[in-house]
């Protein structure tokens, strides 16, 4: 990339945590802020909030950043499946009873008792 050149939307495959980073940077939103997405403070899955995207809303709305707010509510920044996923494999599934997480995990109940 050259100094003349725009910046590049980041790559697709990026964690979700790190392309709000990317696109808070782009904003010009407060270093702070951008460090705190990429450390997971509103991950769906990360954050230690009940509701990291409505906390995520309402900083940028303080921030005047009403088209980022637009896109956090359209969705552009939630958890892929993927990462659903992941977090349901590492952590999700052990808190259900061994049978309702075996059949949400695709696995025959009979074989995990």
């Amino acid at each position: 990339m050259t100094e003349n050149n725009p910046p590049t939307n980041p790559p697709t495959n990026l964690p979700t945590s790190e392309k709000l980073a990317c696109a808070l940077e782009e904003a010009g939103c407060p270093a702070p802020m951008v460090q705190a997405a990429r450390d997971g403070y509103y991950d769906d899955f990360k954050s230690p909030l009940a509701t990291p995207q409505i906390q995520l809303a309402a900083d940028l709305t303080d921030l005047g950043k009403d088209e980022l707010v637009e896109r956090v509510k359209d969705g552009e920044f939630d958890s892929s499946e993927e990462e659903s996923a992941a977090w349901f494999e590492e952590e999700g599934k052990h808190l259900l009873p061994p049978e309702l997480a075996a059949l949400i995990s695709g696995k025959d109940p009979e074989q995990e008792v």
